[in-house]
């Protein structure tokens, strides 16, 4: 009893206030710090820090208060964070130079121009999303077209347990929609300092690089290296002690005295290779590229410019079909939505090691919910974009559950993946901060092109500052072309 009373609670904090609310020891000060967005400014000692992830927050004033600029150096803070941000537009007014000025990187910045109904859709779709750190909504000024600050009602919905923070700014506070407010007021500054004050800040970028990383994650540690091609680092990553990383310059000179069992071919054409005399990656590099292809053919050619280090690619496998299960019945029936959350983590822990063990990503997932008092529930969910993280998968079937007015008694459950993808990893530039959240970003802003059409999932640019014609001085592209 005991333990189903402190599950049960335990449930109703983190359905109420988030995943992390509750942790134990040094634990919670660690996800404090992670989840925190400061604004570098005297606000951050009033809200405790800055934004927090999975929180709501607005700033309300008339315009020219700051409440922009102050949503600018949160946007900027949370890109220094190593995360994504999203900007909803619905009035068409943000401005790429003023974001620039305040240290904001566009291309880490996806604007949202949606309206009415698609409001909520955007925001919601962007704060589900695993690729952003800081969600603004600029609602505007009604007097200068804004919409309402209760437009994104039904978006609230997904900032509980969202790995980012959600930021409105508008003129006017909501009458129907309860969210932490701070009040601008206008200051004279004019009366004060008899001239207009500004600042400028130095625009950063990431620095590029030629180099690709393979990772390696085992019971023991984490292994990686770092090589001119994808295939060079990942077997360089693979000799890498756990917990190392290892740096190498010359890929072919590093395969050279390795032996043939690392190139991808079929066990025949190994045997063929020995019997050719052959017993190192280099003696098979050293073959004129011409006469393994009219050999072997191109399968082969292709393992063979890998093993010369020119291949930039990184060989690919087809996933076979594979549904993976898991079941979990209970004596006593659960009637509430926290605690039945609470209690599939369990089912979805199993799932996520079966994905991990076989390296599959979940695609869609399929929940049934047998019943005491009724038939079963079946609810389908798509997973985007496709993870094999227990955390994403739990926050997605808990969407799905929110969505649902009654469920009932529910005495057991069958949790299974009809479909999966083999999870990708990811080539990133080493000095880049967001480049393990840009694939699950660019996933939601291909949903949101779907959704909402052209010219409404943008990047911008500064094209020219000191243009004379506000219309040349940025310039807008599809995020998705």
């Amino acid at each position: 009893m005991a333990e189903n009373a402190l599950a049960g609670a335990i449930a109703r904090i983190e359905g109420r206030f988030g995943v992390h609310a509750l942790a134990r020891g040094s634990t919670s000060e660690r996800h404090r710090s992670e989840l925190v967005i400061a604004t570098k400014s005297s606000l951050d000692d009033v809200i405790g820090g800055g934004l927090i992830a999975g929180e709501p927050i607005a700033f309300i004033g008339p315009p020219s208060v700051g409440k922009l600029q102050l949503a600018l150096r949160a946007t900027a803070s949370a890109q220094a964070q190593g995360g994504m941000a999203a900007w909803i537009d619905p009035t068409s007014s943000f401005d790429p130079i003023a974001a620039q000025r305040a240290s904001v990187d566009l291309e880490r910045l996806i604007v949202v121009r949606a309206r009415g109904t698609h409001l909520a859709l955007a925001t919601a779709a962007a704060l589900r999303s695993e690729g952003f750190r800081l969600v603004v909504v600029d609602v505007g000024d009604r007097a200068f077209g804004g919409t309402n600050v209760d437009d994104i009602a039904p978006a609230l919905s997904a900032v509980r347990g969202s790995p980012a923070a959600l930021l409105v700014v508008a003129g006017e506070p909501g009458r129907r929609v309860a969210i932490p407010t701070f009040l601008f007021e206008r200051v004279a500054w004019e009366r004060r300092f008899d001239r207009t004050v500004g600042w400028s800040f130095a625009v950063g970028r990431a620095h590029a690089s030629d180099r690709a990383l393979f990772c390696v994650t085992s019971l023991e540690g984490t292994s990686a290296g770092i090589a001119p091609t994808p295939f060079v680092a990942r077997v360089v990553a693979e000799r890498t002690p756990p917990g190392e990383v290892r740096l190498v310059d010359d890929g072919r000179a590093f395969l050279a005295p390795l032996p043939l069992d690392v190139l991808p071919v079929d066990v025949k054409v190994h045997d063929e290779l020995r019997l050719l005399g052959l017993r190192t990656v280099g003696e098979f590099a050293d073959l004129p590229r011409g006469s393994v292809f009219d050999r072997f053919g191109s399968a082969v050619a292709r393992a063979h410019a890998l093993a010369r280090g020119e291949y930039g690619d990184m060989v690919r496998a087809s996933a076979p079909p594979r549904r993976i299960r898991a079941r979990r019945a209970w004596d006593d029936a659960i009637g509430s939505r926290e605690q039945l959350v609470f209690a599939l983590r369990v089912v979805v822990d199993e799932i996520s090691g079966a994905l991990a063990r076989d390296g599959f990503a979940a695609l869609r997932l399929e929940l049934r919910l047998d019943r005491e008092d009724a038939g079963p529930l079946r609810i389908e969910r798509t997973v985007l974009p496709p993870t094999r993280e227990a955390a994403a998968l739990l926050r997605s079937l808990r969407w799905a559950l929110e969505e649902r007015s009654e469920l009932g008694l529910v005495t057991g459950c069958a949790l299974e993946v009809p479909e999966v993808e083999p999870a990708r990893g990811r080539q990133i530039g080493l000095f880049a901060p967001d480049g393990a959240r840009a694939e699950e970003a660019i996933a939601t802003a291909r949903y949101l092109r779907a959704k909402l059409g052209t010219g409404a999932v943008l990047r911008a640019r500064v094209a020219d500052e000191a243009a004379r014609l506000p219309e040349r001085a940025t310039e807008w592209v599809e995020v998705i072309a």
